[in-house]
């Protein structure tokens, strides 16, 4: 299994999107052994995240404020969400492996979540683009996002 943890100086960073870097633990099959590693944020915004994240093979995401584009995203690619979190990222991480409750699962960041990297909010899902069956012209700009099917 593997935990990530978004944050800043060993807290939890209260925004997913703005976190310097994750902390990311791997605990071994049995459950007895583990391995922490700090991994840079490879850029601002949540496609970022969710790229680093898919990339790390994560399987929980411990963190503090979640937008719906985020919480969306992440339950696509099957990563079990904790948000509402604070504190001490470690903390986090041996709360969560005990089984103890914490975060708040309604913690939602619900104002529009902007991502340079995904113009049309539409977190490519082909069903919510605008350029997937839709008689529109499709900007140049927004084009290059759009994965090809």
């Amino acid at each position: 299994m593997r935990i990530a943890v978004p944050t800043e100086n060993g807290r939890i960073a209260a925004q997913l999107g703005q976190a310097k870097e994750f902390t990311v633990v791997t605990v071994s099959e049995d459950g007895k052994g583990f391995q922490k590693e700090t991994v840079p944020a490879p850029g601002d915004g949540t496609i970022a995240a969710v790229k680093l994240l898919a990339e790390q093979k994560a399987d929980v995401l411990i963190c503090g404020t979640l937008g719906l584009m985020a919480r969306s995203a992440f339950e696509m690619i099957e990563i079990e969400l904790v948000p509402g979190c604070e504190g001490d990222a470690d903390t986090a991480i041996t709360r969560y492996l005990a089984g103890e409750a914490q975060g708040d699962p309604s913690i939602l960041q619900v104002e529009i979540e902007m991502d340079e990297n995904d113009p049309m909010q539409c977190m490519h899902d082909c069903a919510k683009c605008a350029g997937c069956g839709a008689d529109m012209p499709i900007p140049e700009a927004v084009k290059k996002h759009i994965p090809e099917v």
